[in-house]
């Protein structure tokens, strides 16, 4: 069952965290997909009961905040939401013939619209971060976005491996 594994895993790597030093030269880096999860996250109780199925950037803000007082003293860096491509997976559309020929413009593959909500997910943790002073947000959409488009190759490699993930 996939919330008790979640729960596990959580609680090894606070264990794993806790082995670390728990000063500032020691960092620890949260990433996720996170609009993504605020779509099918629920929060539970102590018993890890569902307790609630609907939750929002309220409940990621004061999840950041538990997440920082569960490691100390350590610093936290926090990655953004990754903009998607919006697409089909990438890899097949470029390594397999049969997709390859359906492709009428390559360039609608090659530049990707940033998703809106990923934006406003993106600039209200950013603001959070500069609110609250705790931890260090990273956008990932501030390197691969500009004017609302976002790259999906360096250098002519694909930097996803679908749709969502980057390679």
């Amino acid at each position: 069952d996939w919330d008790s594994l979640t729960t596990k895993d959580f609680e090894k790597t606070i264990g794993l965290i806790n082995e670390m030093p728990n000063d500032k030269n020691t960092i620890v880096i949260l990433s996720h997909s996170w609009v993504s999860q605020l779509k099918i996250a629920g929060i539970k109780n102590s018993e890890n009961k569902l307790i609630r199925k609907d939750i929002g950037i309220e409940e990621i803000k004061k999840g950041i905040i538990e997440f920082k007082n569960l490691i100390g003293d350590r610093q936290l860096v926090v990655i953004g939401q990754v903009p998607t491509t919006n697409k089909e997976i990438l890899y097949d559309i470029f390594t397999r013939p049969r997709f390859f020929v359906k492709m009428k413009n390559i360039e609608e593959y090659l530049l990707m619209e940033l998703n809106e909500e990923y934006k406003q997910f993106n600039d209200n943790i950013y603001k959070y971060s500069l609110d609250t002073g705790i931890f260090i947000f990273l956008n990932p959409c501030d390197v691969l976005c500009k004017n609302n488009l976002c790259i999906t190759t360096v250098n002519n490699k694909l930097i996803y491996s679908d749709s969502t993930h980057l390679s």
